[in-house]
């Protein structure tokens, strides 16, 4: 078993945790991309692997690719001073985790979803339905509930028809994307 090391937390480091705490995934390029732009994939790893041998980090999964994904490890909670919740560990479902990250990273810079309920989110243990995401946007001047609902395989006909009946009887949810 590896031993922790003690690193001295930098604030890019906070940015890469404060990001796994919003998204719960991500991948070494979205991380690359919000946290290390025009910086080599060398110094990218390097510090990753220093904050995840500091038990801040820790990955979940390599992908297809090789490509590792990352998630926020018990002592990274704690620097950011958050409750625990460890909810993004289900391999079967990675790739979509990964690309509902980067949906709600593409939201965030259109300045939508920033109050993002996830799918993972305790406010929907009693749901009859369950979106893969919830956010709040104004919509000709006023809120609106949006479900955000990533589908990485065609579904049947059916399926589709009762997920848009359900939530037609959802009056607290105004669009569908």
């Amino acid at each position: 078993m590896v031993k922790n090391i003690k690193i001295n937390i930098q604030e890019r480091d906070l940015k890469i945790l404060s990001g796994l705490y919003r998204y719960g995934v991500l991948s070494t390029n979205q991380i690359a991309n919000l946290f290390f732009l025009n910086i080599s994939h060398t110094t990218t790893m390097t510090r990753l692997r220093k904050i995840k041998q500091a038990n801040l980090i820790r990955e979940v999964h390599v992908r297809q690719n090789g490509e590792r994904v990352w998630t926020l490890a018990k002592e990274g909670f704690s620097v950011l001073k958050k409750d625990i919740l460890f909810k993004y560990t289900n391999k079967n479902t990675i790739e979509h985790d990964v690309l509902l990250s980067e949906c709600r990273i593409i939201l965030d810079e259109l300045g939508l979803g920033k109050n993002w309920i996830s799918d993972k989110d305790e406010k929907f243990k009693n749901a009859e339905i369950i979106p893969d995401g919830l956010f709040v946007t104004e919509v000709l001047g006023r809120p609106a509930a949006v479900a955000f609902e990533l589908e990485l395989h065609i579904k049947a006909h059916s399926r589709y028809q009762n997920l848009f009946k359900t939530y037609s009887f959802r009056h607290s949810i105004g669009f569908i994307w």
